[in-house]
């Protein structure tokens, strides 16, 4: 074979080894702030019965190099008795740009563009109808770090809604009947 084709079958080969490198997944956590702060809550409410309102915020604090320049094309979507009755975003703190709520899921791009954020900022409200057992989760998105790396974000679960077991409340209820009866004076 000539010395020149070699040359391009190894060439052709290198390309082909750094081209299938795997990027990185971007760590950006959303989650709900109660006092619409900026402080996150626990990850799992019980069921409200009814509608509730979450304040939604993104951390790209664990992202690399600190902070994010953008979240694009975010996807959150219900599941099990959680159902998305509106979504509406928050310009603020250099939050969300552009966000609709279609069925069981909400589609949203965030964040500052230009100077980055490095600090948990504001996405927008979300209005949630929870029946019954299930959870709002992050599906897929993008995102630009700290270090101009773009990849996807992490999946995760942003917020669970939980129902007590029946076994678990019959239980407590034998427990408080027992300990009534415990406490009742005996004839003598």
């Amino acid at each position: 074979m000539r010395r020149w084709a070699l040359s391009l079958i190894g060439s052709l080969s290198l390309v082909a080894l750094t081209s299938g490198a795997a990027a990185t997944p971007i760590p950006v956590t959303f989650f709900h702030s109660p006092a619409d702060d900026g402080i996150e809550s626990v990850a799992s409410l019980p069921v409200p019965g009814g509608d509730i309102t979450l304040h939604l915020w993104a951390d790209p604090t664990s992202a690399a190099g600190g902070l994010t320049f953008e979240v694009q094309d975010v996807v959150l979507e219900a599941s099990g008795g959680v159902s998305i009755v509106s979504f509406t975003c928050d310009s603020g703190q250099g939050g969300c740009l552009a966000g609709t709520a279609t069925g069981a899921q909400v589609l949203f791009t965030a964040g500052d563009a230009s100077n980055g954020n490095a600090a948990p900022f504001t996405i927008g409200t979300l209005v949630l109808n929870v029946t019954g057992a299930g959870a709002l989760s992050l599906i897929g998105g993008t995102a630009l770090d700290g270090e101009f790396n773009g990849d996807a974000i992490i999946p995760h679960v942003v917020i669970t809604f939980a129902v007590p077991e029946p076994a678990m409340l019959a239980l407590l209820s034998v427990a408080a009947g027992g300990a009534a009866l415990a406490r009742r004076p005996r004839r003598a």
